[in-house]
């Protein structure tokens, strides 16, 4: 019988039939004469409350007689398990046992009642699915804490990275029962995103087998989590999670009521501090990336596996530490893990600057500037975990300490990243060798992202281009600038710039600059030149790491040439105050002036 056949049978049989029931939601009054009686041991889902205590169950036409033989034609056999096209087999144990089965007329009453309260165009496709398939679909939802989302992303058609908000709607529209959720974080609470994911357990044998999403085939999101860290460049640490039978599917099933399976909740430190721009909190997903890198992974052995789960673990720590020290320790057991296969090395840090420098990079002065990047980074770490305090962070000047963490980061989410997807090195030997590069032949300069560890980022090549154009631009406003007499030194006056009091500069012939982002934004090869052009996520988030990388050196330049310098934004909250969505073209009425 097809879908729309038992979707008929159940709208007309739910327009016979009438309940009245009082639960704890108060009454649910559906009138007729034509229902008297439903089996006793019948309980609405998730709630326990019987239906009705006495009574009998009568009709007047041969609906409910047609819905019965439905239910002897399709569920009296036990069909092999089927599960929907792209499922995988999960390590996972069934989270719902055997049940046992209403009697057919018993049943056929239970599914009339669903239809009743739950719309039989809801009720029919879970009864269809259930009869084809044998399998009970469940909703598995895991809380993870990290950056939060601001929309869902569709990982495959059964697991989505979704905002936390979403998941508490969709939590209380499975239940019914908006109070269970009173446990949980607040809707609007930061630094948490979910994995909603879709599965169909089967209800033979003692557990029963699961088939999810094949991101989740080894039981647990945590292995989603930790790639996410290395593909999207913030780590996720998973914090609670719930397992749900929807309403409607319980309804319609011919068993006894099947209650819900909650998760459990562990102590976390939920709220995060906002790092960076509030308006581009994270890079763009690579979610094709995401979804290649987890098949491989999946493919590992044992060992590899436990081996770049160990620093994959370390690199999302050490991206939520507050202290340097802790930073710098967690990148190191990280980089060991992949780059160490001793139990003692004499010299750990020529090996791990060796050998990591040789699997990142695709050139020789790539290579030698990771070399230098990890001997800064264990130079450090012997001076930590050694006592040298007078060394332990001074040992890198002013903000050297920040890029020379960033850089190890990008080296490290690079090698993780190759050696999920080919496996780790066996040959280590070939890193000793001066002239050896991983990659024979290297990848051509339009191969090569500019940052590696992220796959959305521009080429080598283009970003040369790129620098050029933009120094270009910022230079040529800098050369037009007189420097300050050899006696007065150079201010810097943030903010309160106005058309009125430039003016008055010039016709005073005082020498100033004002590094202006609209300048640079109109200058960039790959912004949008006419308010009529898209602005992708990716756009967006790479256009304005460069204009913020070139707005500092701007500054710098106008410091060395002895420059006076008034400044639109506050510099050291440049990458936090300036919304790139202001400088595209059909904005330009809002842009900041003046300009040249």
């Amino acid at each position: 019988m097809s879908l729309s056949s038992i979707n008929d049978l159940l709208r007309r049989a739910s327009t016979q039939t009438s309940v009245v029931w009082t639960g704890r939601r108060g009454p649910i009054v559906l009138r007729s004469d034509t229902v008297r009686f439903l089996h006793d041991s019948y309980k609405v889902p998730f709630v326990g409350e019987k239906i009705v205590r006495e009574g009998e169950w009568t009709y007047d036409t041969g609906v409910y007689q047609e819905v019965q033989e439905w239910i002897e034609t399709h569920w009296s056999t036990s069909p092999s398990p089927a599960p929907p096209v792209g499922c995988a087999v999960s390590e996972r144990q069934a989270q719902f046992g055997p049940r046992d089965r209403l009697d057919p007329a018993t049943a056929a009453k239970k599914l009339i009642l669903a239809a009743i309260l739950h719309g039989a165009q809801a009720v029919a496709p879970c009864a269809i699915q259930f009869a084809q398939t044998g399998l009970l679909e469940v909703e598995a939802v895991y809380l993870l804490k990290g950056p939060s989302m601001g929309k869902a992303v569709a990982l495959d058609d059964f697991c989505t990275l979704a905002p936390y908000r979403d998941a508490v709607q969709f939590r209380e529209s499975l239940l019914d029962t908006p109070t269970r959720v009173d446990t949980w974080p607040p809707e609007h609470a930061d630094g948490i995103c979910v994995l909603p994911a879709r599965g169909f357990e089967s209800l033979e044998g003692e557990q029963g087998k699961v088939y999810m999403s094949p991101l989740l085939r080894q039981g647990h999101p945590e292995d989603v989590a930790l790639l996410l860290g290395v593909v999207w460049g913030d780590g996720y640490t998973v914090f609670g999670h719930w397992h749900l039978v929807p309403l409607v599917t319980s309804a319609a099933l011919p068993f006894w009521s099947i209650g819900p399976f909650g998760g459990s909740l562990r102590r976390a430190t939920l709220l995060r501090l906002p790092m960076g721009d509030p308006y581009i909190k994270i890079r763009p997903l690579a979610s094709q990336e995401l979804r290649e890198l987890l098949e491989a992974h999946s493919q590992l052995e044992d060992q590899p596996r436990r081996i770049l789960n160990l620093a994959m673990r370390r690199l999302r720590d050490a991206a939520g530490r507050i202290d340097f020290e802790d930073q710098v320790i967690d990148l190191c057991i990280a980089l060991e893990a992949l780059f160490n296969d001793k139990e003692w090395e004499a010299n750990l840090m020529q090996t791990i600057s060796g050998r990591g420098s040789w699997h990142y990079a695709d050139t020789v002065q790539e290579r030698d500037g990771a070399r230098r990047t990890l001997k800064e980074l264990y130079e450090t770490r012997r001076n930590i975990i050694h006592g040298n305090t007078a060394n332990r962070t001074g040992h890198w000047p002013g903000g050297q300490s920040s890029k020379v963490l960033a850089d190890a980061q990008n080296i490290l989410r690079a090698c993780l990243k190759s050696m999920v997807a080919t496996g780790i090195p066996d040959d280590w030997e070939r890193s000793k060798n001066h002239r050896s590069i991983w990659r024979d032949p290297p990848r051509q300069p339009s191969e090569i992202p500019s940052t590696k560890s992220d796959s959305l980022s521009w080429s080598v090549e283009s970003l040369g281009r790129i620098d050029s154009a933009l120094r270009t631009a910022w230079r040529s406003s800098l050369n037009r600038v007189e420097p300050l007499p050899a006696n007065q030194s150079p201010t810097i006056s943030i903010g309160g710039i106005n058309e009125a009091l430039i003016e008055q500069y010039r016709r005073g012939r005082r020498s100033f600059e004002i590094p202006n982002p609209a300048i640079l934004y109109t200058a960039h090869p790959m912004w949008p030149k006419t308010p009529e052009d898209n602005l992708s996520e990716r756009c967006k988030y790479y256009c304005h790491q460069d204009i913020t990388r070139h707005m500092l050196e701007w500054q710098e330049a106008a410091r060395e040439k002895n420059v006076q310098q008034y400044w639109i934004e506050d510099n050291m909250q440049l990458h936090r105050s300036h919304n790139p969505e202001l400088y595209h073209p059909k904005n330009s009425g809002s842009w900041p002036v003046p300009l040249p």
